[in-house]
């Protein structure tokens, strides 16, 4: 049985190992125990819904058509509560409305964004156009100056010594030459960038392209989806006020109503059976999650544990001096919930059968200590420790 005195203790590496393995044990045997306490409380629950499911069966059509012949007070309850829910399905009418007008208006928005991207390119295209017949001219002219060059050089140098009676003439043809071939290259650079802007353009107006179509077809489908909930609420709006009306009545009863003959009867019975099924659901809702959190931990847990081996098996292989870890009493406590829920599941085999008890049991630990913060604490705790006690090895 877990100390419940908790405070801040030291704890031997190894042991620390131990300790770990011995609390990855309890959370495994209260996971288990849970599961077949789940798996009674699951058989239970399908007997309660078949029950509560024959009694609405009943219920539901009978009192829709008795309303007006039940007791005054509770005629008067069926009329407030119907009128709530006409409020409800009328202000869903007018935002639907709403929507439906903005959808409209967003749709009609993106239509034009794409028809003006297109019409961009079209204004874009020509300027573009022109640009890159403009470099590629002047390519083609610095080309033929280069090559006028050359053949004078050529003509130039002819001869056993022309190179030294027209050197003055050389020199600046090959000045001609260099600069001819200077300015190519600057005009070829300035096409690559003109074809690559170009090149950008049309990919960056496909993406748009793409992303407003796809924002275009989700519009029209929540459009259309709100089109036609709009049109079944204003075509069936009385039918619907009273259809929740009773069904929410139905939900909520937890007392039998004043009623007479066979439907009093069954709306006691159902009123009963309304409470157990609630309690079912909470018990079955609690236990599902805190089985959720407890194969986290487990998980989290066995992983760290395995941190710690891997540290101790270092210790061993270097003859590492011994290590004491500072185990925060937060920590302690956390790890031994899983050791006491599973006690009191041992003590209370009767949970199938009081589902409330389960919840109780269970809500209280899920809300105040399996938090999202406490548990990544417990892990930053123990991390810490680890650090903190293998330090002195340097």
């Amino acid at each position: 049985m877990p100390d419940t005195t908790y405070k801040t203790r030291s704890v031997e590496l190894g042991n620390f190992h131990g300790y770990l393995e011995k609390k990855i044990q309890e959370l495994e045997r209260c996971e288990e125990s849970l599961n077949q306490a789940r798996t009674r409380l699951t058989e239970e629950f399908k007997a309660v819904m078949a029950s509560w499911q024959e009694l609405y069966g009943y219920c539901y059509p009978t009192l829709t058509q008795m309303r007006h012949e039940v007791p005054a007070d509770f005629k008067e309850r069926i009329d407030r509560i119907e009128t709530e829910e006409l409020k409800k399905i009328s202000q869903e009418i007018a935002d639907l409305q709403q929507e439906i007008t903005e959808k409209r208006a967003r749709s009609d928005e993106l239509l034009g964004l794409a028809q003006g991207e297109v019409e961009q390119m079209r204004k874009q295209n020509p300027e573009i156009d022109e640009r890159e017949e403009a470099l590629k001219a002047q390519v083609v002219k610095y080309q033929d100056d280069y090559a006028d060059a050359y053949e004078e050089i050529d003509r130039l140098s002819h001869g056993a010594f022309g190179w030294l009676t027209n050197a003055g003439s050389l020199r600046a043809q090959k000045k001609r030459q260099k600069q001819a071939r200077k300015q190519q290259e600057k005009a070829l650079e300035k096409l690559r960038q003109v074809r690559q802007e170009w090149l950008t353009k049309v990919e960056s107006a496909a993406d748009t392209q793409s992303e407003l179509r796809e924002e275009w077809q989700t519009v029209g489908v929540r459009l259309a989806e709100a089109e036609t909930r709009l049109e079944y609420l204003t075509s069936n709006t009385e039918k619907l006020g009273e259809q929740n009306a009773i069904k929410r009545i139905l939900d909520e009863m937890t007392t039998s109503p004043q009623a007479d003959g066979e439907l009093g009867e069954k709306l006691a019975a159902f009123a009963q059976q309304n409470v157990l099924r609630k309690q079912y659901e909470r018990g079955v809702s609690a236990a599902a999650e805190f089985t959720g959190y407890t194969r986290g931990v487990v998980k989290g847990v066995r992983t760290f544990d395995s941190s710690v081996a891997k540290v101790i098996t270092e210790q061993k292989r270097y003859s590492l001096s011994r290590v004491e870890l500072v185990i925060q009493e937060s920590a302690q406590e956390m790890l031994d919930i899983w050791y006491n829920v599973r006690s009191e599941l041992s003590k209370n085999k009767g949970f199938s059968q009081h589902p409330a008890d389960l919840a109780d049991l269970l809500e209280p630990i899920i809300k105040t200590q399996l938090t999202n913060e406490k548990i990544a604490d417990l892990f930053e705790s123990m991390g810490k420790a680890l650090n903190r006690g293998t330090a002195v090895w340097g």
